[in-house]
Formats: C-alpha cells, structure tokens, sequence
C-alpha cells in the first residue's frame, strides 16, 4: 500500500507564528506537500479543506517522520480530513486552511525522545522537482520522558487525535501543564475543555492496575491563573504507574466525533 504526494505547497510554512517560543531561523523549506494523493486504498485525505462525504472510519490516521518534508519545527506529522497534525518537541500543532491551534506541555523536556511505533503497511512517497522521498508509516508515536517519569503517546482513535500519558510510580500530575495558542481554554459542565469554533478536549480519564484490571481514577481538567491547563485527580496510589487516557484533542478539526 502506498500513499503518494505530489509537489506543491500546503506544507512549506504551515507551523509559524505557532510553534516558535523564541526566534528561529526561517530558512527556506522543501517543497515536499500535499496537492493530489493517489493511494492504493482509501485514503483520500490530505486536502486541507474538508470533503463533504468523507467518512472519519476509512482515514486512518498515519504519523511520518519529518525528513525534510516539512518545516523542521515538526518531527512528525498526520494527515486527516480537514487538517495536518504536526507533532513538535514540546506539543502539537493542528493546522487546517481556516485556523491553527497549538497545544504546548509546558515545563516539559526541550528534545524528549520521540519514536515512532507499530509500522503501518501504508509507505508514503514524496514527489518535488525531480526528487523523491519514500517514508515508513506508524499508528502512534511515542515520547520518552515528556516530563521525568513521564511518556506520552500519540495515536489516532475513529479518526480522531489521541493521546495518553503514562506516569511512572511516585511521579506527580501536577507537573504536567498545558498552554495553547490560537485558543482559550474554557471548561465545560461536562468537564470538557472548550477552544472554542467547535474544537474541545474532552475530560479526562485516568486508571491504574489493580489486581490485573484497571481502576478509575478521578480526574479533571484545572485552569490555573496563568491560563494554563492542569490536571486535579481523586485519591489514587502513588506506589503504582497511573495512565491518563485517552484524552480526544481536537476531533472537531481531525474527522472524530
């Protein structure tokens, strides 16, 4: 299975002014995009315009290693209906041709250790100018020490963005912070976290083994006064590995419901 790209130039500058905290060199990009896909299957969904008819079920969401195709800011990227996922070394970006949405860990490490994982049998091929670049596939991506005692893991569900936390033993959740960019957050009555035009996180659930099964944990989102985003979590056993999962990012922009 293969999933083509042609040349043109959706991706040359998709990630600015969102994802630099600092200045950064804005040298000129490859022009490696997303015009027109031929795929041996269906998977008709890079535009970056929604396409009426489309159904969330058949566009697998397929995370690429950033080999140049893109701005160098990213080191993974999605493809879903509507929207372009970039994944950065401290958060994400979804970029779509009406809006950009950036949603930042702060305080995480600066470069956490970032893999890709179970390899999808979909190759991605890059045409532009006379050059070519054939790239592996992955459901999900993983980064090691997000925070210290802290992964996190990306992956699409139903054609949404995913993902979980995983906290080692002893390591507290008041560490993990979220900021956003292009977005106020805003807490609903369902404990969802609103961005706004649609898009919202929804609340969060977290568990923990007991016995072989899992056991829910209480937890909800807590926006502090530096409009940042924490997590507040019921009694649960700091002697055990505690995962927040899933939280749905973003659906209303990647295909989900």
């Amino acid at each position: 299975k293969s999933l083509w790209i042609i040349s043109g130039n959706i991706f040359t500058q998709p990630l600015e002014p969102w994802i630099a905290k600092s200045p950064m060199s804005r040298s000129k990009l490859p022009l490696f995009s997303a015009l027109a896909i031929l795929a041996s299957f269906s998977f008709a969904m890079a535009q970056a315009a929604p396409q009426p008819g489309l159904q969330s079920a058949s566009l697998p969401l397929l995370f690429e290693a950033n080999q140049g195709q893109t701005s160098p800011q990213a080191r993974f990227l999605a493809r879903s209906q509507g929207a372009v996922v970039f994944l950065t070394a401290h958060g994400l970006v979804i970029k779509t041709a009406q809006r950009s949405v950036a949603m930042d860990f702060e305080g995480a490490a600066p470069r956490p250790q970032a893999a890709g994982q179970h390899q999808a049998p979909t190759a991605v091929h890059y045409l532009s100018a006379g050059h070519a670049l054939t790239l592996p596939s992955f459901t999900s991506v993983v980064y090691r020490q997000l925070y210290p005692g802290v992964d996190a893991r990306f992956y699409g569900q139903k054609g949404a963005l995913e993902y979980d936390l995983d906290l080692a033993p002893h390591v507290s959740p008041n560490r993990i912070r979220l900021s956003f960019r292009g977005a106020a957050p805003r807490l609903a009555a369902d404990g969802s976290l609103q961005l706004g035009s649609g898009i919202s996180l929804q609340a969060p659930h977290a568990y923990q083994q007991a016995k072989g099964r899992p056991q829910a944990v209480a937890a909800r989102y807590v926006i502090n006064r530096a409009q940042t985003v924490g997590l507040a979590l019921g009694v649960y056993n700091p002697n055990a590995r505690l995962v927040i999962d899933p939280v749905r990012t973003f659906s209303a922009y990647i295909g989900g419901t």
